[in-house]
């Protein structure tokens, strides 16, 4: 149903005095709640609402009859004080009103409030008070949420029996908001029910633009750059965009005075991010973003089918400007999944990615050879699309990430062009003979468990790893480790190449609680999964057999980090 019939039934069941029972339904995040709250003030601000009081209880967790009743008593305001809610000073008045009622009715009520309100700060109620506190519930709009969360003690029929009570004998109307698919088992008493009772049901279902206009009503230069990505996405869960457009707000923050396109680059990813850890049942996962290159997946499909999974998340990444994910974009699906973001690590990183966008878009014959000329022609002649290829590598070699530059090596080699392909290996360790000693860790580089990487590259990059010069003092990483208890992969690779009398010395050289944790931080290092945890194991397990064979109080010392002292028979 389109959200303007939705808003006109809204605004007429508001202004309405016919007492009913009005049913919206729809998925959660789907707006039910806030396009009912965005159009009931519109009309207590209009003045074009016809009841005086108004009521909302969420029945999440409400567990029993008794206790709803006592919620809508509680939770009673004037209809003039919806934008404010309810309020300690509003449940005062209800009191108040209760007293006097309870007076003209039954004095016993009367005594039994005027002891309540005495004692109101020690929140002490009898069950008399709670039982008579409902009978105040009557002419009054009544809003009951989340019918599909209600707690265990609460049954369907008790709240569809609740609301015909109060449009019948207490002449008010009621709106159910729900999520029926969650209902369960209980869908079918559900639906059987409802047309006893609900006089009108609507089914809310947005369309992308509809959503937008609810949860991005804003036309400011954010909303117009996050709009567009929501849209190809299909985004239509309102909390899920609001969400994105609160961390887009303090991501833009983070990221002030950067360039445009690096702040299209940052939107790009924190969309995809928050819409996957938002709405996992629909979206690609987080690794798979982590690890999606579109070029990689390209090349896959070209040599056997892609799985359905693969595929289907594939489609949706084709139709969105989200070919690759770097450094800077795995910070910020680091922070989408811790709930904040490390600005230090994105203010390091940001200048990185901000030069590979300035480089790409003054010299963009790689991505012609493959956007245009191999993804955008049928009619492209081989030839010519892997000499622009080959050309596009040796231009860009700097810019080009480890995954792309993979998948055109592999194109390169299943076009019988395999002395081009090692070329440009060579001169692609060239061009990054600077780069930090990660660069060379392909592990880091989250290639997908599904891409292949090319023998020539893998070596190529365990060599440069192997070669690269670490001068830091070993005993100084490891003192440091022992007090922070924290380590990084360059800290492994630096304890992977000490030998058993590097070990021994480093060992015999740390002091006091350096020397328990330095030992146990090493031991650990040796117990993670990894291409270092091997070579750290074999050394350091025999360099602490040497120092538990120079004296029996050293064993005793050895043993008690837990090794085996057969070992030295072994």
């Amino acid at each position: 149903m389109s959200l303007q019939l939705i808003q006109n039934e809204i605004k007429r069941f508001l202004a309405s005095p016919t007492p009913e029972v009005l049913c919206i339904k729809g998925k959660w995040g789907i707006g039910k709640t806030y396009t009912w709250n965005q159009y009931l003030k519109e009309s207590s601000k209009d003045k074009d609402i016809s009841l005086k009081n108004y009521v909302y209880v969420s029945l999440f967790g409400i567990n029993s009859l008794e206790e709803l009743k006592y919620s809508l008593f509680e939770n009673t305001i004037s209809v003039e004080k919806v934008i404010e809610g309810p309020s300690l000073k509003t449940l005062k008045n209800r009191f108040n009103n209760l007293k006097k009622f309870g007076r003209k009715s039954v004095p016993f009520i009367g005594y039994l409030l005027d002891l309540f309100l005495n004692l109101f700060s020690a929140k002490r109620i009898t069950t008399q008070l709670l039982k008579s506190s409902f009978m105040m519930v009557r002419n009054q709009i009544v809003c009951l949420d989340d019918l599909e969360r209600r707690g265990k003690g609460l049954e369907i029929t008790d709240i569809l029996g609740l609301a015909s009570l109060l449009k019948e004998e207490r002449k008010s109307k009621v709106v159910l908001l729900l999520n029926d698919v969650e209902l369960g088992d209980k869908k079918d008493e559900f639906d059987q029910q409802i047309e006893k009772v609900v006089d009108i049901s609507l089914t809310f279902d947005l369309t992308t633009d509809e959503a937008l206009n609810i949860a991005l009503p804003e036309n400011d230069t954010l909303s117009q750059a996050l709009r567009p990505l929501i849209a190809k996405l299909g985004i239509t869960n309102i909390r899920v965009i609001r969400k994105i457009v609160i961390q887009s707000e303090k991501l833009n923050k983070i990221l002030s005075g950067a360039s445009k396109p690096l702040i299209e680059q940052a939107m790009i990813t924190l969309i995809l991010g928050i819409w996957s850890t938002q709405q996992p049942k629909i979206a690609p996962t987080i690794e798979f973003i982590r690890t999606y290159n579109k070029l990689s997946v390209s090349v896959r499909a070209s040599e056997k089918k892609l799985d359905e999974q693969t595929q289907s998340w594939a489609n949706i990444l084709s139709e969105y400007p989200h070919f690759s994910t770097d450094e800077m974009d795995n910070i910020i699906l680091d922070g989408v999944v811790s709930g904040y973001f490390n600005d230090n690590r994105l203010k390091e990183t940001a200048p990185k990615s901000e030069s590979k966008l300035r480089k790409s878009s003054e010299n963009n014959s790689f991505e012609h050879a493959w956007h245009n000329l191999y993804h955008g022609s049928l009619t492209t002649n081989d030839d010519d699309f892997l000499e622009a290829l080959y050309n596009g590598l040796l231009e860009n070699l700097e810019i080009i990430s480890p995954l792309n530059i993979n998948s055109s090596i592999r194109m390169l080699r299943m076009c019988n062009q395999g002395d081009r392909a090692d070329e440009i290996i060579s001169k692609y360790i060239d061009a990054h003979e600077n780069d930090g000693w990660s660069f060379y860790d392909i592990g880091k580089h989250h290639f997908s468990p599904d891409d292949v990487v090319d023998e020539g590259l893998e070596r190529a990059f365990s060599e440069k790893l192997g070669n690269f010069e670490d001068s830091r003092n070993p005993l100084e990483v490891l003192k440091n480790i022992a007090r922070t208890r924290e380590w990084n992969d360059q800290d492994v690779v630096l304890m992977s190449k000490q030998s058993i009398d590097s070990f021994e010395q480093i060992f015999e050289s740390l002091e006091g609680p350096e020397l328990g944790n330095g030992i146990r931080r090493v031991l650990d290092m040796g117990r993670q999964p990894g291409p270092y945890a091997e070579a750290i194991r074999i050394a350091s397990h025999a360099a602490l057999l040497k120092i538990a064979g120079k004296s029996n109080l050293r064993a005793r010392k050895i043993r008690g980090y837990g090794i085996s002292l057969d070992e030295q028979s072994n």
